[in-house]
């Protein structure tokens, strides 16, 4: 995207889409959200291309016994002992939740849209926020997510809490293995982190606040320069 190969990486985005989806399905409607109409056209197209290869490797009796196995699957209550449903179930105030921190993200998404970074940081914790589906192995994506946020050079208490999600996400797996009576203390502090950082980075885009004018600076330098690069 950064190189202006929208339709390339709307093809890698879909076999990103195709690997793993519950850990990006946000990112194209972050991207979308940011204009670049291209990519999703590219991405829509991978998809379909790729899903007819699917198809036509299973057949009809694959795709059957790939859909009763994705039932099954999605009955185990694991699946979601990372999400908001763990917490609040299926219902108006996941809902509403969902649709709070799906708002936030593709405000950042929109109003940040020159900076592909940010974008890609706004689809990647949005997904880990607004999902019904989500692994304690799926958080490392918000790794990736905090590349790209220090890509931009971002303020120093902005890089101190991504320090504390270190801790948050430590503190999940230790949680994990001490049993039932961690799992809600440790799920609830790793979730309540991510929508933290969520927040710090939406709030100039939503209005409560602007960065200094020397971060400003600093990051359209540090954009500059990655587009030269």
């Amino acid at each position: 995207m950064n190189h202006d190969r929208p339709l390339a990486a709307g093809v890698a985005l879909a076999l990103a889409t195709a690997i793993k989806p519950q850990v990006m399905w946000m990112l194209p409607v972050a991207i979308l959200a940011s204009g670049r109409v291209r990519v999703i056209a590219g991405w829509v197209g991978g998809c379909v291309v790729m899903a007819t290869l699917f198809a036509i490797a299973l057949g009809a009796n694959g795709i059957s016994a790939w859909l009763n196995a994705l039932q099954q699957n999605q009955s185990d209550p694991a699946h979601a002992v990372n999400t908001l449903i763990h917490f609040f179930g299926l219902g108006p105030l996941t809902a509403a939740l969902w649709a709070i921190l799906g708002v936030s993200a593709l405000a950042v998404a929109y109003r940040q849209k020159r900076d592909v970074d940010m974008v890609f940081t706004a689809g990647l914790v949005g997904t880990a926020l607004v999902t019904f589906h989500f692994h304690e192995l799926d958080y490392s994506v918000l790794v990736l997510a905090a590349w790209f946020v220090l890509r931009t050079s971002p303020p120093i208490w902005q890089r101190l809490w991504l320090i504390a999600g270190i801790a948050a996400v430590e503190l999940l797996g230790v949680g994990t293995a001490l049993g039932p009576a961690w799992d809600v203390p440790s799920h609830a502090v790793v979730i309540a982190w991510t929508a933290s950082w969520l927040a710090l980075i939406a709030a100039p885009s939503l209005g409560f606040g602007r960065l200094s004018l020397h971060a400003e600076d600093a990051q359209e330098e540090a954009r500059e320069d990655r587009l030269h690069a």
